[in-house]
């Protein structure tokens, strides 16, 4: 038994548990237990009287089976119960804060979380694998960066009425299924739910109005997406590399974007944002409006081999038509002035590209990296650089084979 900074702190040796009581005090320093200790104790209780616990209150006590947290805890410090092997947690509902890796790789099964927590900090549940479902209360107001990053186990989610923003990669790699987003979300973050293998479908609610920078790349499973009119910006790539998506719908009376036959374009048609993988066409011409294809766009079409580009395109965004795996040729017009790193990374069936312009629109060199077929640019007799785009073999028009 010791008493630290008014925190009593007993470890029964035999049965590896340990207590830990206060009398209305804040826990200010980690466990002081040794190494060894540390790796006997099996069960940690938090009991009445202690108001917060420390950063890294309980760090390196791994074996841990059962956490039982007193009703009086206001603060949980920040990887303070990291790899918990505890199947069933509790967060009871006098905690209002959960510090950054809180729980960090814990293995809980059952995860309940109080109706007073307001804060769920960056990283607080990162490498949860085993949690099956999650319910985030009405009182959060804060859901951290990569809070609950690589739950690959979890199916439901179901988010409370006060969350307005899902920060950055907060369910990244997660096994989620089904997503309730509550009536209050209004900024889905970057890369919030890439890498969502088992999501197949999303209904938002009226209250979003942001869906940031690959917010769903890499869903494999997803199938259908209907934009709601209340969205005022979606972000590049936030749709990029789902095999399955059939298509982007829009909802009717929208100021900001509309879906021409499932293709996800600005309002003004002047930026092609999202063209659907699935849709087993190998040609497609994009409409005379658009004046940039942006970022990711085409990205991981493995069916089309050929795009037309209307006469008035002036920038290929970021990874535009990457990994379009079957793309043979290309004419890119002399509109164009501005092309992007990665453009047409890795689209190594890319024999013949043509440009009709006189500058270089650019001088990133993985522009055309990893096309392997692709010789060289055909460009103009009086084409005034030595190199297209990081490619030093120039051709004349006349050898190039658009098909």
């Amino acid at each position: 038994m010791e008493i630290v900074d008014g925190i009593l702190w007993y470890l029964d040796s035999d049965s590896g548990s340990l207590i830990v009581k206060g009398n209305g005090t804040y826990m200010n320093s980690p466990c002081n237990l040794d190494q060894d200790q540390k790796k006997k104790v099996q069960s940690i209780e938090i009991g009445k009287g202690v108001y917060s616990i420390a950063t890294r209150g309980f760090d390196g006590c791994d074996n841990v089976q059962s956490l039982t947290i007193s009703d009086s805890v206001e603060v949980i410090g920040a990887c303070s119960f990291t790899f918990l092997k505890a199947k069933n947690l509790t967060i009871p509902n006098s905690v209002k804060i959960i510090n950054s890796s809180a729980f960090y790789a814990c293995e809980c099964e059952e995860l309940t979380i109080g109706e007073s927590v307001e804060i769920i900090d960056d990283y607080a549940f990162t490498m949860c694998s085993k949690v099956k479902s999650l319910v985030i209360p009405n009182s959060v107001k804060k859901l951290g960066d990569f809070s609950f990053n690589g739950t690959e186990s979890l199916e439901t989610l179901v988010i409370g009425n006060s969350l307005k923003e899902i920060n950055w990669a907060a369910f990244a790699f997660s096994g989620v299924k089904n997503i309730d987003f509550g009536d209050s979300v209004e900024i889905i973050g970057q890369a919030t739910f890439s890498d969502c293998k088992r999501l197949s479908s999303l209904s938002f609610p009226k209250s979003v109005k942001t869906i940031a920078t690959c917010a769903f790349s890499g869903c494999d499973s997803l199938q259908y997406v209907t934009i709601p009119k209340t969205v005022t910006l979606v972000g590049e790539g936030a749709f990029r590399s789902c095999p399955k998506l059939t298509g982007v719908k829009v909802e009717e009376g929208s100021k900001n974007y509309v879906s021409v036959n499932d293709v996800l374009i600005d309002i003004a048609q002047n930026e092609l944002i999202h063209y659907p993988i699935p849709r087993n066409k190998i040609f497609y011409t994009v409409p005379d409006n658009v004046v940039r294809i942006g970022s990711h766009a085409f990205e991981g079409n493995t069916y089309l081999t050929n795009v037309i580009l209307p006469s008035n395109v002036t920038s290929l965004g970021y990874s535009s038509f990457a990994e379009c795996h079957s793309l043979q040729a290309i004419l890119i017009p002399a509109s164009v002035t501005s092309i992007e790193s990665s453009a047409f990374y890795n689209c190594y069936h890319l024999e013949s590209v043509a440009y009709l312009g006189l500058k270089n629109p650019g001088e990133e060199n993985f522009i055309f990296s990893g096309c392997g077929y692709l010789y060289g640019i055909c460009v103009p007799d009086d084409y005034a650089s030595s190199s297209f785009c990081g490619v030093k073999v120039l051709l004349p028009l006349a050898r190039c084979n658009l098909h």
